[in-house]
């Protein structure tokens, strides 16, 4: 199976909801045409939230902390809670069909070994890392550090932040 590389580090994404669309076609594609997709994307000065975010009690004032620091805010459709983007933040979405990794532990392990590969003299380990701000059971790491992957049912989909 050929794997697609769609790559919007370059030029500048001018619309902060770009790289969703994208993701959205491509889910759809990912499982009507049996394709993988490996998307790579930034956004700088950014604060990404969660559909969980938008409950926060205090959620207007820590949108206008943000803004006033020059920082957008948009709202995801999927994935997990907020992750700041800033300039040197790399995205990645790796978008297959859903019978390729059918339990989310199987789309983490294809996110690791995709991840590992890439870079080969990393050690990424997945554990845990209970004191982060979104802590999961299949926490992907490099030295300590959380590699932020979330997972989004359909098309299995994971990015990396």
């Amino acid at each position: 199976m050929t794997i697609y590389v769609m790559d919007q580090t370059l030029p500048r994404i001018h619309n902060p909801y770009e790289p969703f669309a994208f993701t959205d076609v491509a889910t759809e594609a990912a499982g009507k045409q049996e394709q993988v997709y490996c998307h790579f994307w930034q956004l700088s000065d950014t604060m990404i939230l969660g559909m969980k975010d938008t409950r926060l009690p205090f959620l207007t004032d820590g949108l206008q902390v943000l803004k006033e620091a020059g920082y957008a805010s948009i709202i995801r459709n999927s994935g997990g809670l907020g992750v700041i983007n800033d300039t040197g933040i790399l995205n990645v979405s790796l978008i297959f069909p859903k019978h390729l990794a059918v339990t989310t532990d199987a789309a983490y392990e294809m996110m690791a070994a995709l991840l590992q590969t890439a870079f080969p003299e990393q050690t990424i380990l997945a554990y845990e890392i209970a004191d982060s701000y979104c802590p999961g059971t299949y926490d992907l790491s490099i030295d300590g550090k959380k590699l932020l992957v979330q997972h989004n049912d359909g098309s299995k989909m994971a990015w990396l932040s």
